[in-house]
């Protein structure tokens, strides 16, 4: 059996397993259980689980700055993974200070209305450069990430590398992601809930 992954398994009886996982490490269902996946890593006894932060920006208000911005300084004041503090990585802090200038300027997020000559294709190979030359450890989603070009594309890449795939809930705390929530990010149509080709994030 695998040794990097750990398949927890909860049965709505109540019963909590923890299984080693041979291959790929994705979330699914087994009948009546929801299973979930964590990751044990060989650098586990680092000080600092280093994870990238995803979610909706285009068409959102200020590129949805405000809230990565809110939710990474939470994230590193109070929350750890795994027991290990947790090194945020938010691509709202990767831009040049012009570009996020105009980003939290912006009224309604449209990508077409950044006056850089940065697209949203050089940004979104910005992040997933990061992601798989090992830069991260784990991504960690925000609230309908699913509904993200961006971040379904980042999420689908860190699967395909076998990284821990995290939800910073409502409830501003985090636990991994459900089979659910890859279902909807993973499985669905570009056009989630309606959502058309403006559903992006850089």
């Amino acid at each position: 059996m695998g040794g990097n992954c750990l398949l927890r398994r909860r049965w709505t009886g109540g019963y909590t397993g923890t299984y080693p996982l041979a291959s790929h490490c994705v979330a699914f269902n087994v009948g009546r259980s929801e299973c979930l996946v964590t990751h044990r890593k060989g650098n586990s006894m680092k000080k600092y689980f280093t994870a990238y932060l995803a979610g909706r920006m285009s068409w959102i208000p200020q590129f949805n700055f405000p809230r990565f911005d809110e939710v990474a300084e939470d994230i590193r004041e109070r929350l750890k993974w795994n027991g290990r503090r947790i090194k945020i990585i938010s691509p709202a802090e990767l831009d040049d200070p012009e570009v996020r200038i105009e980003a939290l300027a912006s009224p309604d997020g449209n990508p077409g209305q950044l006056k850089g000559t940065e697209t949203w294709g050089d940004f979104l190979a910005r992040d997933l450069k990061l992601i798989a030359d090992g830069g991260v450890e784990g991504i960690i989603g925000l609230e309908e990430w699913w509904k993200s070009r961006g971040a379904r594309t980042e999420t689908f890449n860190a699967r395909v590398l076998e990284y821990p795939l995290i939800r910073y809930t409502q409830e501003n705390d985090i636990r991994p992601m459900t089979y659910d929530e890859l279902k909807k990010g993973h499985n669905a149509p570009y056009n989630v809930d309606g959502c058309g080709n403006q559903d992006g994030a850089a």
